[in-house]
């Protein structure tokens, strides 16, 4: 949400926290590393605490992987944060990745 560090997506933090439960879920399932990448645009209105994009981005980014390392070993979820230049549709936005462990 624009203007705020904390991650949501919805007005619903229960609906939030029961999607990543089974997002993490589903990781768990899988060997690999998993990539939180969050997204805020170079103009997303933040807290005076933090002095850029990038750190919310950054923030973001960290809320969602704690989320995920619930039920996820530690050091297996790696987050980071991105600037969109451009105010495009999605610009804000999370995306996770897994990258697969070779069997």
């Amino acid at each position: 949400r624009a203007g705020t560090a904390q991650w949501q997506p919805s007005t619903q933090p229960q609906t939030q926290t029961q999607a990543l439960d089974r997002i993490a879920q589903a990781l768990a399932a899988q060997p690999g590393r998993v990539l939180v990448t969050a997204y805020a645009r170079a103009d997303t209105p933040r807290p005076a605490r933090l002095a850029s994009a990038s750190q919310l981005a950054d923030e973001w980014a960290q809320q969602v992987a704690r989320a995920l390392q619930v039920h996820l070993p530690a050091g297996r979820v790696v987050a980071e944060g991105r600037v969109e230049r451009e105010a495009a549709a999605g610009a804000e936005r999370v995306e996770i990745t897994l990258f697969p462990s070779s069997p």
